[in-house]
């Protein structure tokens, strides 16, 4: 029989204390709180905004502390504003932002006040909340998409040297928050926009040095682009030392979503088309697209790989590897697309029940020369 272990009292006695003083700290939520809460949820799920916010008002009047009642009355808001009654929405964003600015619901009452303006056709209002919302909160979530909406509007009003002149008053101020990578990045690609692919290149450049991986977001976005300025300039090696950068940093992942970064593959599969059509090197090019096929096992181009590999080792008279090829795709991913167009690759393959598409065919028919 398994001894369970012993306690001294005391350590019993600290262990009980410890565990009351925690009862003690954590709120105590009424019937009628509770009531609320589960009715507000309910009615916002079922389509019926006003009523939620009513519940979420009532919430708030039954919660035990501040942030609770300013959580309940930030989501009051937010139905009001789904259900269409703006003037009820804009009174509680006011009063968040008039009884709790230091809450993280502040920015968000912010941002929500400034689209609620901008909903209405006050456009000149609306955005300059907007930019307020940059200036008082740029550390918080909302300041991405506020950037990227702010900036679209003065383009569209001002011009692409307005934008520009902003973005170089805004950068020095604010690099160093949150938004700071954000900045930059948005100037790299106005950059772009107005054909200084060379300025462009740099500024993206910048942004991956200044907030590498993992911490910077925009990190391999920014390294992405920059190598496809590099392709249009005529400098592909240039662009694959700027996508295997990238992918030096990659931790393999067996789920997608998680620090599998979308970009990855692409780069993977676009290291492969330059050796390929850019630089001329075909052996190179079949390493890289089965290194996708092979290593990249979430991403949705690995039968995209098999199919260019397949093609390429075919045309280099590599009969067995253009099969081998074929013979993975069919058992790796038997719903792809280019799965019934094996046979024509791998005549050593049996052909399918379904056909193989048509524009899939003509890839293989020799092109007229121009």
């Amino acid at each position: 029989m398994t001894r369970l272990p012993s306690y001294s009292p005391a350590a019993v006695a600290l262990v009980t204390t410890a565990l009351l003083a925690l009862g003690a700290c954590a709120p105590s939520f009424s019937d009628t709180y509770e009531r609320e809460r589960a009715a507000a949820i309910r009615t916002y799920g079922a389509g019926r905004y006003v009523e939620a916010a009513q519940h979420w008002e009532q919430v708030a009047k039954e919660a035990p502390n501040k942030r609770q009642r300013y959580e309940a009355l930030y989501r009051a808001a937010v139905s009001y504003k789904r259900g269409k009654r703006p003037s009820e929405a804009r009174a509680l964003y006011e009063r968040i932002l008039k009884e709790a600015p230091k809450t993280s619901r502040a920015p968000r009452a912010a941002y929500d006040l400034a689209d609620i303006q901008i909903e209405a056709g006050q456009d000149s209002a609306g955005f300059k909340a907007m930019e307020q919302v940059l200036e008082a909160y740029p550390d918080a979530s909302t300041g991405p998409s506020a950037l990227n909406r702010y900036l679209i509007w003065l383009e569209d009003q001002q011009g692409d040297g307005a934008a520009k002149a902003w973005l170089e008053a805004r950068i020095p101020r604010q690099e160093s928050t949150e938004l700071g990578q954000y900045l930059h990045y948005a100037y790299a690609k106005l950059l772009a926009n107005m054909g200084d692919k060379r300025g462009a290149v740099a500024r993206y450049l910048l942004v991956a040095d200044r907030y590498p991986y993992p911490q910077g977001a925009l990190w391999d976005d920014s390294l992405f682009h920059a190598a496809e300025l590099e392709e249009e300039l005529g400098n592909p090696k240039a662009a694959v030392q700027h996508l295997k950068r990238m992918l030096k940093e990659r931790e393999p992942s067996s789920l997608s979503g998680s620090y599998e970064r979308p970009r990855y593959s692409e780069s993977q599969y676009k290291i492969a088309l330059l050796y390929r059509d850019a630089l001329h090197q075909p052996d190179r090019a079949i390493e890289e697209f089965e290194r996708l096929r092979k290593d990249f096992t979430t991403s949705i181009l690995r039968d995209d790989a098999a199919w260019q590999e397949a093609k390429l080792r075919l045309s280099r008279g590599d009969r067995r590897g253009a099969c081998s090829a074929m013979r993975w795709l069919r058992d790796e991913i038997p719903d792809s697309r280019y799965a019934a167009c094996g046979q024509l690759l791998c005549s050593e393959l049996e052909p399918l029940e379904r056909e193989c598409r048509n524009y899939i065919q003509r890839e293989l028919k020799p092109q007229p020369e121009q």
